[in-house]
C-alpha cells in the first residue's frame, strides 16, 4: 500500500495482495460417515490470486476532502463449504470440492469533513459480488435424494443439497 500526493490536495493511493489458500483433507474410513466414501472428502486445492485497491483523495479545503476507491476482493472456498455433509432441517448436504473462490469489486465515493464543531463522513458503496457460494438441491452418486430411514422413497428431508458458484449479488 503507497500514497502519493500529487498536487497539494491531490492524494493518490493504491496497493496490492497475494492471497493464497490451502485446503486439505485425508479422511479414512473410520472417520467418514456413511454414504460417503473416504475418496468423497478427500481434498488438496490450492486458490491463489491478487487482489488490488486504488483511492483519491481531493482536499477540497482543509476541513472537506472528496474520496474516491475501487478494489478487489476474494474468499476461497472454506472446508465447510466444500466438505459439509449430513442432515439438517429439509435435506442433507453433500460434498462440494470443485468450488471456486468468491470474487468482489467495490467502489466508493463520498465526503470527509473535519471541522471545528463537526466531523463526519457521508460515503456510497456499491460492491459487485460474483460467484455467490449457495446451497441448491442437487445430486449426489446419481441420486437426488439420500434415503436417510431406508424406505427407498425420497422423504421431504431427504433431498440432496449441494453447494455451488452459482450466485451473483449487488449491495
Amino acid at each position: 500500500y503507497d500514497e502519493l500526493t500529487i498536487l497539494d490536495r491531490l492524494t493518490l493511493s493504491a496497493g496490492v495482495r497475494y492471497n493464497y489458500t490451502n485446503l486439505t483433507s485425508r479422511p479414512n474410513e473410520r472417520t467418514t460417515p456413511a454414504p460417503l466414501t473416504p475418496d468423497d472428502l478427500r481434498l488438496d486445492t490450492d486458490f491463489t490470486s491478487f487482489t488490488w485497491n486504488a483511492g483519491i483523495v481531493w482536499a477540497v479545503i482543509d476541513e472537506l476532502s472528496v474520496v474516491a476507491n475501487v478494489g478487489t476482493g476474494l474468499k476461497s472456498p472454506s472446508i465447510s463449504d466444500t466438505l459439509s455433509s449430513g442432515a439438517f432441517t429439509y435435506g442433507v448436504s453433500v460434498p462440494s470440492p470443485d468450488l471456486d473462490p468468491e470474487e468482489s469489486t467495490t467502489y466508493e465515493v463520498g465526503v470527509k469533513s473535519r471541522f471545528d464543531r463537526f466531523n463526519g463522513e457521508l460515503m456510497v458503496y456499491y460492491t459487485d459480488l460474483r460467484n455467490l457460494i449457495e446451497s441448491q438441491p442437487g445430486f449426489f452418486a446419481g441420486s437426488d435424494f439420500i434415503d436417510l430411514n431406508g424406505n427407498m422413497t425420497k422423504d421431504n428431508d431427504e433431498q440432496v443439497y449441494v453447494k455451488v458458484n452459482a450466485g451473483r449479488a449487488y449491495i
